[in-house]
């Protein structure tokens, strides 16, 4: 991996290292911290940029990639030991936001009883029973879902606000677009995996839609413009469209070509310790070169991962499938996405 991307994603990694062995969380006293401190540290490197039409602009997520490390370097040991609480303070961005009891969002306490992040499924109520349980907070009893803000909301039925929006529709197909968008990005073995030309990209579109029973996705392709040999590709929720675009060369993927495989053919003992790359590798080779179940997949992703800051990963079964795919989405943070069996054989 010789490109200057690259070169950045590894940097970052050996300064994660060094401060993991220096602990710089022992020396900070996390109880003086503000709770909006944390939840501003944690949207600073979560975020995703937008273009005007709302649409994710891929070109700089490996800019966001590093500006997150900056934000999570500045101030120090407060940002870093900031990691136990990720899941707290909600979720922004079509997320979900999960409160035992309602406090309004502009308040600023709201950081302490909420939880939440990225949709895993297409169920925001089984989302957010999963997050509290990852915060360590009791699981919410009678729960409905409903919006506030533009955001979607899980609290107890009779904590809901009598200003409070109806809940979001949720379509049958739902969890095959979340997946198609998740491997337009992917970087396993998908949209970003390697450097598509435009044939390329569409064809690998085309595959796609077809592979995850999606019907009637209007397909947006833009003419490369000059300099511009990369597609990016991405899936807009709003619009409901596949968009694929010319990107400069090394931009759009993390290399040139397919990134190189390890030479082990098992997941390598240190990908916990390494970057993007590293995750990356090791669930290439450890999940979608082999027939694994989910149960043997998500195992597969959690030693991958690590200690690396990431989303919860969205594992939901697919009974018809006979071996379960994986993706990786790179957006500031990593989130893997697992579709497989309970069992193979």
């Amino acid at each position: 991996m010789t490109t200057k991307g690259n070169d950045v994603e590894r940097r970052g990694s050996d300064v994660m290292r060094a401060l993991r062995a220096a602990d710089p969380a022992g020396l900070a006293d996390l109880t003086r911290t503000d709770e909006r401190a944390f939840r501003a540290l944690r949207e600073g490197i979560t975020m995703t940029t937008r273009d005007a039409q709302g649409k994710t602009a891929r070109r700089g997520r490996r800019a966001l990639a590093a500006g997150g490390l900056a934000v999570a370097l500045v101030g120090g040991g407060a940002a870093y030991a900031g990691y136990d609480k990720w899941y707290a303070g909600g979720g922004d961005d079509g997320g979900v936001n999960c409160l035992t009891t309602w406090v309004d969002p502009q308040s600023p306490d709201v950081a302490k009883v909420t939880s939440g992040g990225p949709v895993l499924s297409a169920d925001p109520i089984a989302d957010c029973q999963k997050y509290q349980a990852l915060v360590g907070q009791p699981s919410i009893t009678d729960p409905v879902v409903f919006t506030y803000g533009g955001k979607t909301y899980v609290t107890p039925r009779d904590k809901v606000p009598t200003d409070a929006g109806a809940a979001p529709e949720v379509e049958a197909d739902a969890d095959q677009r979340m997946i198609l968008r998740a491997s337009l990005g992917d970087y396993v073995d998908g949209g970003n995996s390697k450097c598509f030309g435009e044939k390329e990209a569409a064809a690998f579109v085309t595959t796609e839609l077809a592979r995850l029973g999606l019907t009637g996705v209007k397909v947006n392709q833009q003419a490369f413009e000059p300099g511009a040999k990369c597609a990016s590709m991405d899936y807009d929720p709003p619009t409901g469209e596949v968009l694929i675009m010319g990107s400069p060369d090394g931009i759009s993927s993390p290399s040139n070509g397919p990134m190189p495989t390890p030479s082990s053919t098992s997941v390598p003992s240190d990908a916990g310790d390494g970057g993007m790359h590293d995750v990356a590798d090791a669930l290439r080779v450890g999940i979608s070169e082999k027939c694994l179940s989910l149960p043997e997949a998500e195992a597969i992703t959690k030693q991958a991962l690590g200690a690396l800051h990431h989303w919860p990963t969205s594992a939901v079964v697919d009974a018809k499938a006979k071996c379960t795919t994986v993706d990786l989405q790179v957006g500031g943070s990593m989130q893997v996405f697992l579709r497989g069996p309970s069992t193979t054989g």
